[in-house]
């Protein structure tokens, strides 16, 4: 299995013969750290050359330079954000062309990028000490390994299934990258910002859709066969997670309650994690416990009900002297 944001908790008790874990850094804390470094400082920049030009008119003086400055510091966080995105489209188990994707593929483009944001940064005047710099790029190739190894694990599954010369390439070219982009339409937020990004998985998730429908496999086969290789395929897909960032939530819902109570007894912190892998499910009702363990559990409520015993009976109150 893959996990990312490294899940020390999880790698503690890994043994290959048991959970055969591999760990992957977390995308969105690699975003996080390229943000923190460079894209936040390039937003500084831009907004205080709007403070600059704000109230100069065309007669001013320095109005030219001014107004050049902006545009320059414009174009460097619009270009930045161009690569953000592009990260975010390369990080993915299939390509361009919806072939699985290789880790040696996955490293060239990212440092591609990466390459591309320092020029920005060194444009900017932004100085990367050296700690950090180290920090962002030594994750690329784990990111890329954690792809392949999950691109790996797919094909040793779809290998177990008794699936004919034809109904492998119809599940590696058609089936799986439709279903891919599928489930990566439902899992995400939509975000304002995010705009142009939302609108190219949309593009991949169409495309997909259409080779899928329109393929000899999809229309030839037989309907019962198919619906039990299309649920197959959703039941793996479903396992790919790039980031935490739907986690994320529940850590600022910790955090605050941590900062407005003065912290957070052990108990209650240890009852909202049986609560979070025991009984939050997504839409296919499964929770975290059953999708690692790949078992059913006990309905949490029902078990607290069963096994928690007679209730104390209520203190008396003290007698009032008469």
């Amino acid at each position: 299995m893959t996990v990312s944001d490294r899940a020390k908790a999880l790698l503690k008790v890994t043994e290959e013969d048991y959970l055969a874990t591999f760990s992957m850094p977390d995308l969105f804390h690699f975003m996080q750290d390229l943000g923190k470094s460079i894209g936040a400082q390039l937003g500084l920049q831009l907004s205080q050359a709007k403070k600059k030009r704000s109230g100069k008119t065309c007669q001013s003086e320095d109005y030219d330079l001014l107004d050049k400055d902006l545009l320059e510091k414009q174009a460097l966080l619009e270009a930045y954000i161009d690569q953000r995105e592009s990260i975010n489209k390369q990080v993915h188990p299939f390509d361009e062309k919806d072939d699985f994707t290789t880790s040696q593929q996955l490293q060239t483009k990212l440092n591609h990028s990466y390459t591309k944001i320092r020029k920005l940064a060194k444009q900017a005047q932004i100085n990367l000490n050296l700690q950090t710099g180290n920090k962002i790029i030594n994750q690329i190739p784990d990111i890329a390994n954690g792809v392949a190894h999950w691109v790996s694990w797919l094909r040793q599954k779809t290998q177990e299934l008794d699936l004919s010369c034809q109904e492998k390439k119809w599940m590696n070219q058609c089936l799986l990258p439709f279903v891919y982009w599928q489930v990566n339409q439902t899992k995400r937020t939509r975000k304002q910002k995010d705009k142009q990004l939302n609108q190219y998985y949309k593009e991949r998730l169409t495309k997909a859709k259409q080779r899928f429908e329109s393929d000899v496999g999809t229309i030839s086969m037989e309907q019962n066969r198919k619906e039990q290789l299309v649920n197959w395929a959703y039941k793996k897909v479903a396992t790919f997670h790039r980031a935490s960032s739907r986690v994320e939530g529940r850590n600022g819902y910790l955090a605050f309650v941590h900062h407005a109570n003065k912290g957070i007894p052990k108990k209650r912190k240890k009852v909202l994690t049986i609560i979070h892998n025991y009984d939050t499910g997504r839409a296919d009702g499964k929770t975290p416990a059953q999708r690692l363990f790949n078992r059913d559990f006990p309905n949490l409520f029902d078990f607290v009900l069963d096994n928690i015993g007679e209730l104390p009976k209520p203190r008396r109150g003290k007698s009032k002297s008469t």
